[in-house]
């Protein structure tokens, strides 16, 4: 890892701290269960089972199924920092159980180059896949109304959110993620290279929307914003 890009990686962490807290990242501090079949942990409350962490003592593990119940509960969702730092998982797939995706849920998954998020997923938090360098591309099912700032900052070969049609609160329009207004500019994925032109109905800019687009070689923004 070169300098830039692990001092890129301290400041975000930093920031990522400040915003959710040291708690969520001490597992000392979650009383969970362990599904010994899957090393997934979870606590269940409500009725409801959130996946909170994940145990691999091989290091071996390279793709997860999550199972739509654990503990006779309900799988309904990701929780903050589930799967922060596993870097040798490639691929994810989530039960239609889970509505939402926790901030930082697959922060630093490095390798991760395919996850499937079905359409029950309301809300995808900040953070949520930031730092996943191998992820392609991603869809986003119409079922998602909220995703939180960085959520794809800094995944390099990210070439395409794919948005499906019908989505109530974002489109695509020339590869960006935008409101379902045209007004906001959600983001960019990192992986594309070459000149951007922001969309002339675009009138902010989100946080980060940029972030890690190392690819660019320039950025047309129109008198709009």
């Amino acid at each position: 890892m070169n300098n830039t890009r692990a001092i890129r990686i301290l400041s975000v962490a930093l920031s990522l701290l400040m915003a959710i807290g040291m708690v969520c990242i001490s597992r000392g501090t979650v009383s969970a269960d362990v599904d010994t079949a899957t090393g997934l942990e979870y606590t269940i409350s409500g009725g409801k089972a959130t996946i909170t962490g994940f145990s691999d003592p091989t290091g071996l593990v390279r793709v997860v199924d999550i199972p739509s119940t654990l503990g006779g509960a309900n799988v309904t969702s990701i929780g903050n920092t589930a799967f922060y730092g596993c870097t040798g998982l490639t691929s994810i797939t989530i039960p239609n159980s889970v509505t939402s995706i926790g901030n930082s849920a697959f922060y630093f998954c490095s390798s991760l180059t395919s996850i499937t998020i079905p359409n029950s997923v309301a809300s995808i938090g900040a953070y949520a896949f930031t730092f996943c360098d191998r992820l392609a591309s991603v869809t986003i099912p119409n079922s998602v109304t909220s995703i939180g700032g960085w959520a794809f900052a800094d995944c390099d070969r990210l070439t395409s959110i794919n948005i499906v049609s019908g989505n109530p609160a974002y489109k695509n329009i020339d590869g960006f993620v935008l409101s379902i207004d045209g007004r906001t500019l959600v983001c960019c994925p990192g992986g594309r290279t070459g000149e951007a032109t922001v969309p002339s109905s675009v009138t902010s800019i989100s946080v980060a929307a940029f972030y890690g687009c190392t690819g660019l070689t320039s950025i047309t923004i129109p008198n709009s914003v």
